[in-house]
């Protein structure tokens, strides 16, 4: 997402803000931002590092990236040796090379020794990576000796050494974690731990470095309890008046779980900063980043209908689900469209229909919408047409999904008239309704009812747009 959606430019700059008081008072510190998935926290830590690159020495850490190894210090290991290659290739000062070259060499050994015992590096190996560190530069790196008893926490100091090393040649260090709400709770705890150890002096009990941490505090305050053995079973004997026993169920369980999770991150984090849902600054179609232009400019109706469609139906979800969803239309699009026996001069209806099709197989995992009639109050031969959404009762992410429904047959409805249509001694209904309105044409597109016939003025859908439609299904059902 390379636009400003969400209006998070200031909160960057709060951040950056932060962090630059921090390293100007030479002091460390460990924050987080917390917001829940899609809210736009990758957007700000990407923005972020913009800023903090050209001053200090940025780690990026990426969590979820990183899951596969058991021993997460393996893998911010290995962050920190990419970037100081990277940073190696860059810089032009001898003296940050030489530098740079000292660390790798340690870290590159630390990172293998870690790896291949999983919880720790061997009291001798040890040794001996630190010394072939040691010669290359022909300075001592530590002086303190192991501790063979505790192998990992040795390795956590002097790692910390090193990267003390890196703080005075570039002003600071800062480490960036992110998408540790996509980790399996546990390991996101584990990561976390690893870099507190890292960024945390026991000595003079102070942070060294600054370390923001993007978090779902929500989703980890749950494992947070398992983890440390708080299980919140919290359930007391009572006597009832009749003296038959039972039990009371405590009513704060999950306020007991929350504040021991509370308690649990101030180890990890001085300060914690939620991150609003924000509010979208730009135009609903923004977020089509483009895409819009491969269909009818003039079409403005259309346009509008499709502009609400992002602010009135998807408005209930996650910033990071709708460019999901945009994505997924924009591919199959492309995909339909090397179809050179296709017509690609489209209307906005017909994007509105990818967009439906798309929300309802990748977003909500549901079947195509229905055509649903309802009858106007005391109007004779006025009807409503709307699209619904089978089985909306159970939406992932959705707190209450009637209010989506709502919405979407709500954007959907339509007027029609009832006329009637004369066959032997039978009468049918007709419903007619206009065709150049685009919340009344998409619905010759989901109409599955054999027992509803509609009638569009007499017309149908444009044919080439309807074996557009037909073929970008088709790719869909591939991609999903």
């Amino acid at each position: 997402m390379q636009q400003d959606m969400l209006g998070r430019r200031s909160f960057v700059s709060l951040l950056d803000n932060i962090i630059t008081q921090k390293i100007s008072a030479h002091e460390g510190f460990s924050f987080a931002i917390d917001g829940k998935w899609g809210c736009g926290k990758s957007w700000i830590i990407k923005e972020l590092e913009k800023k903090l690159e050209p001053k200090y020495f940025v780690i990026h850490y990426n969590c979820w990236e990183n899951e596969y190894y058991d021993e997460p210090l393996v893998a911010i290991l290995s962050a920190i040796i990419g970037k100081l290659n990277q940073t190696e290739k860059e810089t032009k000062s001898k003296k940050k090379k030489q530098t740079i070259k000292i660390a790798v060499n340690f870290l590159a050994e630390a990172a293998s020794i870690v790896a291949k015992n999983k919880i720790g590096i061997d009291f001798n190996e040890l040794k001996k990576a630190g010394k072939k560190a040691i010669d290359a530069d022909k300075k001592k790196i530590f002086q303190t000796d192991f501790d063979k008893n505790q192998p990992l926490k040795k390795t956590l100091e002097i790692v910390r050494d090193n990267l003390l090393k890196l703080k005075f040649e570039f002003g600071g260090v800062v480490f960036i974690v992110d998408e540790l709400d996509r980790c399996l709770p546990e390991y996101a705890i584990k990561v976390m731990q690893r870099l507190h150890h890292i960024c945390y002096d026991n000595i003079s009990d102070t942070y060294v470095f600054v370390q923001l941490a993007a978090i779902n505090k929500s989703e980890l305050l749950g494992s947070i309890a398992k983890t440390f053995g708080r299980e919140f079973n919290l359930t007391q004997k009572f006597t009832a008046p009749d003296n038959h026993p039972g039990t009371i169920v405590c009513d704060n369980f999950n306020e007991t779980q929350i504040q021991f999770g509370n308690y649990y991150f101030k180890k990890f984090f001085q300060m914690m900063i939620p991150v609003s849902n924000g509010e979208q600054t730009d135009n609903p179609l923004s977020l089509l980043d483009g895409f819009e232009n491969n269909f009818d400019s003039t079409d403005v109706t259309g346009k509008e209908y499709v502009e609400k469609f992002f602010s009135e139906v998807l408005s209930f979800f996650p910033m990071r689900t709708k460019l999901e969803l945009v994505h997924l239309v924009k591919t199959a699009h492309e995909i339909t469209a090397m179809d050179n026996s296709l017509d690609k001069n489209l209307k906005y209806n017909t994007l509105c229909i990818e967009l439906i099709d798309c929300f309802c197989k990748s977003v909500l995992k549901k079947t195509l919408p229905i055509i649903k009639l309802q009858k106007a109050t005391n109007q004779t031969y006025l009807h409503y047409l709307f699209l619904q959404i089978p089985n909306m009762s159970n939406i992932e992410g959705i707190a209450n999904p009637s209010e989506l429904e709502k919405a979407f047959a709500n954007w959907s409805s339509s007027t029609c008239s009832e006329t009637r249509y004369v066959e032997g001694r039978k009468v049918y209904p007709v419903y007619e309704y206009n065709l150049l309105r685009p919340e009344s044409y998409i619905k010759a597109f989901y109409n599955q009812q054999k027992s509803l016939e509609i009638k569009n003025n007499g017309q149908g859908p444009i044919e080439s747009e309807v074996k557009f439609v037909e073929a970008f299904r088709k790719t869909i059902d591939i991609l999903v």
